[in-house]
């Protein structure tokens, strides 16, 4: 015999070895006791997870957790991509690759495909090496779908198909996974049912059902130790069919987020392995030493790609913002070219104080309208001369330089400010009091009452506070905000409470809020609407989405009030033309603080509403004075 054909023949039955020890092991387990070989394919593959001696199910936050724990998917923050290749006894090879997405709302993905197998085993018919090859190699696809129930628990659901090839031999067989995870803080749990459900593989006449089990896992993930050093540990228990209870333990530093040291117990073997971090991309190597097919060297790397679950949030709420300003911006400028009308029926009427406030209305609302400009002009040069002759006429008539009402002016301040004080509005309160001893400042009753409400004042504020942090506590943020809200407009300059009412406001989006509202809205629920667009207003003052959806609520909440129903009110309307007479002069707070008293009798008018929208417009700056 030649040395070329006694080679040969060495080599073709090493690889008959080789095929017979994967087959041993390939659909299942020795029927009885902790003997028997494990199927290499069953135990999984990607190289963190085998470094760290198979005590994946509970640490899984990677594509490869499609196999060790399909739940884990739900908390991918990225596109995720995982391979990994590894070579065992001979020339049998296992290949792998893995890739999984979250879609947030829609729940999430995952895919991996792995192959186990070897090729190039020379066939022999009595001892003639024939000319075709012959292998072996199983395979097994795998299709995921993941969804998480609150911050803390998901599940997920594994499809797998198997396809094993012998000498030309070949079948197929389907199973089920379920899996199950938990996560609070730094802690892990995770279970995972393995081929619950399997249907019956066979190699010629040999055949049999992929046997069920279990892995269930706990786990502290990325504790930081000390400073640039990180650690996670997990300790697992898998029950087989027909075999005896397997642990699997594994721990993994992480310095400085860059370097990885794993180490861990498969079943008694001892693994081990190292990772590189840079960025998004990880590459990994592992050692596993094998008691019964020997050490096994494994190389792979991981790969996290397009938006984070964050940035993908956050474009949703700009889009939802941006459909918001769109409807806005076409709203203002259809309510601009209604004021620009109404300006005209009051400047025909000679009413030049309501036409400048609607063309002021209009200008501010779509400042490109050409007709708005030059009549704010022409009518403020007007009413100027106007008021000239007017403001000299009340001096002559009211002889105001004679009367002197101090005592009475303080009795009246008093009672106001009980009032403000029963309404827990206590710095208007404090206001009217400071204005009224401006003018008398001996007044005793002046003194007591400052000295009486500032106590009630700083007495709320405890009940309030205490109020807010219970409704925290038990994680009733909208209420917590809402009392947040009132305390705040008591102490603006209150850091500690700002700073709160920020956090509360940090677990409220925005854009969550506008959408409640806006459902609310649709189905005619107007003060439900309402609350929610004021929290959202209370969350970010500014935004254009919430504003114009506020308007839209004001003006369906009830029938609209023109503004004849003031001037039927000789009263009311003399405030009205006062306060239209002061934002002629520019004095915009004096006209905003009629607006707000008038608004108070008439919550609805549509006039008094959009005056006051103006007048804030312009003390913002939004448009010049």
């Amino acid at each position: 015999m030649s040395m070329s054909l006694a080679n040969k023949l060495r080599s073709t039955f090493v690889g008959i070895l080789t095929v017979a020890l994967v087959l041993c092991g390939s659909s299942g387990y020795a029927a009885e006791g902790a003997s028997g070989t494990r199927s290499v394919l069953s135990q999984g593959f990607g190289v963190r997870a085998l470094s760290l001696g198979g005590a994946y199910v509970s640490l899984a936050n990677d594509a490869d957790a499609t196999f060790w724990n399909p739940a884990w998917l739900a908390r991918l923050h990225r596109q995720a991509f995982s391979a990994t290749h590894a070579r065992f006894f001979q020339d049998t090879e296992i290949n792998s690759a893995g890739w999984g997405h979250n879609y947030d709302n829609l729940g999430a993905v995952g895919l991996s495909f792995t192959r186990l197998g070897i090729d190039d085993i020379k066939a022999v018919s009595n001892w003639v090496v024939l000319p075709q090859d012959i292998g072996y190699s199983t395979s097994l696809a795998t299709l995921s779908y993941a969804r998480g129930f609150g911050a803390n628990f998901s599940v997920g659901l594994t499809g797998k198909a198997l396809y094993e090839s012998l000498f030309g031999i070949q079948d197929y067989s389907f199973g089920l996974d379920l899996g199950f995870a938990f996560r609070k803080s730094h802690y892990r749990a995770g279970l995972i049912l393995r081929d619950f459900v399997s249907s019956e593989v066979s190699i010629g006449s040999r055949g049999e059902n992929l046997p069920m089990s279990s892995q269930f896992g706990l786990a502290i993930d990325s504790l930081s130790i000390v400073n640039q050093l990180s650690f996670s540990v997990a300790s697992e228990v898998e029950l087989i069919e027909g075999r005896s209870a397997i642990a699997h333990i594994g721990a993994e530093a992480l310095l400085y987020d860059r370097l990885a040291l794993r180490g861990g117990v498969d079943d008694g073997d001892p693994t081990f392995g190292a990772g590189f971090v840079f960025e998004s991309f990880r590459i990994d190597y592992g050692l596993r030493l094998m008691s019964d097919i020997g050490d096994t060297h494994l190389f792979g790397f991981s790969l996290l790609f397009g938006s984070s679950a964050e940035e993908r949030a956050e474009r949703r709420s700009e889009a939802r913002m941006a459909l918001g300003e769109s409807y806005a911006l076409s709203d203002r400028h259809q309510r601009a070219l209604e004021s620009v009308e109404k300006a005209k029926e009051f400047e025909t009427l000679g009413e030049l104080d309501s036409a400048l406030v609607y063309f002021q209305l209009a200008n501010s609302l779509d400042s490109s309208l050409p007709d708005a400009s030059p009549k704010i002009l022409a009518i403020t040069n007007k009413l100027q001369e106007q008021a000239r002759r007017d403001s000299l006429a009340i001096v002559e008539s009211a002889g105001l330089d004679s009367l002197s009402l101090a005592e009475l002016a303080s009795q009246l301040a008093v009672g106001l400010a009980e009032e403000l004080r029963a309404e827990k509005r206590f710095v208007s309160a404090l206001r009217v009091l400071d204005k009224a001893r401006s003018e008398d400042p001996d007044s005793p009753d002046l003194a007591g009452a400052v000295t009486r409400i500032t106590a009630d004042r700083d007495s709320w504020k405890v009940e309030a506070q205490a109020k807010a942090e219970k409704a925290r506590a038990r994680g009733d943020y909208v209420t917590a905000l809402d009392t947040y809200a009132a305390l705040l407009r008591e102490f603006p300059q209150d850091a500690k409470i700002r700073s709160a009412m920020k956090a509360m406001g940090a677990k409220l989006e925005v854009s969550d809020l506008l959408s409640r509202a806006g459902r609310k809205l649709d189905s005619e629920l107007y003060t439900d609407a309402r609350i929610y667009v004021e929290r959202a207003l209370l969350i970010d003052s500014s935004n254009v989405a919430a504003n114009g959806l506020l308007e839209r609520i004001l003006r369906s909440i009830a029938p609209d009030e023109s503004i004849k129903a003031i001037s039927e009110n000789a009263e009311d309307w003399a405030q009205m033309s006062q306060a239209l007479t002061l934002v002629r002069d520019g004095k915009l707070k004096s006209a905003l603080k009629i607006f707000e008293l008038l608004l108070e009798k008439y919550p609805h008018n549509s006039e008094l509403l959009r005056n006051k929208e103006q007048v804030e417009l312009r003390l913002s700056g939004s448009i010049s004075d």
